[in-house]
């Protein structure tokens, strides 16, 4: 599923912001990062991370990030309310990782943008000089 938010950004610099908030998220919870570990432990952590960067990102950033394959990630969004219901940890985890995946990625888009508007800007600026060097 692609996100609904429209980035200006390449996809390897969402892949990189996405891998950001993946160590901050991995950080605020005392966890090392395994994408190949297969106990509860690491499986219900990586599961919330991996539908909050898909919901803000897409399913393909959300794999790149995690070293899913995309099929994984749709498992994990299909199972999201069934896991929010009867996995203890897990809505306690998906609300953390939302908050910071968020956070990272809202950011990133608001420095992408200011700077497109100073290349807009720039842009302006050049030709309101070359209008008024034809007057």
């Amino acid at each position: 599923m692609k996100s609904e938010h429209v980035y200006l950004q390449s996809d390897s610099t969402i892949i990189k912001q996405a891998n950001k908030c993946r160590d901050l998220f991995y950080d605020s919870i005392g966890q090392k990062f395994d994408k190949n570990a297969r106990t509860w432990k690491h499986i219900v952590p990586r599961h919330a991370l991996a539908v909050a960067i898909a919901r803000n990102a897409g399913d393909d950033v959300a794999g790149e990030s995690l070293g899913k394959d995309r099929t994984t990630i749709l498992h994990a969004r299909k199972r999201h309310a069934q896991n929010m219901k009867y996995w203890t940890a897990y809505p306690l985890y998906f609300k953390k990782a939302q908050d910071i995946v968020r956070i990272c990625l809202e950011e990133t888009e608001r420095e992408a943008r200011l700077e497109v508007i100073e290349k807009m800007i720039q842009n302006l600026e050049a030709e309101k000089k070359y209008i008024k060097s034809l007057i």
